[in-house]
């Protein structure tokens, strides 16, 4: 869910300056509430690769994805994280009390320069059957 591109509680009355100018289309009052909560200063390090896949990897040959003919199709210019560790919103709150709980997944790591990372501070992880399907090679740790 693109959280500006959720319309204001109230499109009579605009809450923020972007919803005024969308007639509430775009409102940007909108805070995700993150299970689980960011708890850490983001941890010097590389960005590794696991060594072996999660029990509900996208990339694994019995996954609810592949079962949906929605396999995951990142190349090596594409990477892929596991989202083991990673902040998932649960709702949306707005400050007019009003809320919105997300379908599906919706995870929103710590992101920038070209590097993620998990709710507890560590460095992202890459998926372990995107680094196998592609030969990617990374520094390895198993943290699992």
């Amino acid at each position: 869910m693109n959280p500006d591109r959720i319309p204001a509680p109230d499109l009579e009355v605009p809450c923020c300056m972007a919803s005024a100018v969308s007639d509430g289309e775009n409102c940007t009052c909108w805070r995700p509430v993150l299970d689980p909560p960011p708890s850490g200063e983001e941890q010097a390090g590389p960005m590794q690769a696991l060594r072996r896949s999660c029990h509900d990897c996208a990339y694994r040959l019995d996954s609810p994805e592949r079962a949906a003919g929605e396999a995951p199709e990142f190349g090596p210019a594409q990477p892929f994280l596991c989202h083991q560790g990673m902040p998932r919103v649960i709702r949306w709150e707005h400050p007019s009390g009003a809320t919105i709980t997300p379908e599906g997944d919706d995870y929103q790591p710590t992101e920038h320069g070209g590097r993620a990372w998990l709710a507890d501070g560590r460095p992202g992880e890459y998926c372990a059957g995107w680094a196998a399907t592609n030969q990617i090679r990374t520094p390895r740790e198993e943290r699992r």
